[in-house]
């Protein structure tokens, strides 16, 4: 299960083809699977009052390239 603390909304600090495997899988798995989840149960909660809105906000850096920025 993904931890928002772990590498949410932060960079690995190398190029992708030097980043261990497993600390980009788990940046991925926080920043999307952990947000996929968060706006599952959310929508299963307004669906249930059928009523309410999801918003989903992003960074600037997810809509422009940076140094060490691949993951």
């Amino acid at each position: 299960m993904p931890v928002a603390t772990d590498f949410a909304g932060r960079s690995l600090g190398q190029g992708f083809l030097d980043q261990d495997d497993a600390e980009w899988l788990r940046a991925v798995d926080t920043n999307f699977v952990g947000t996929l989840l968060l706006i599952k149960k959310i929508g299963r909660d307004t669906g249930d009052r059928n009523r309410g809105r999801i918003l989903i906000p992003g960074s600037i850096a997810g809509f422009m390239p940076g140094t060490f920025q691949a993951v």
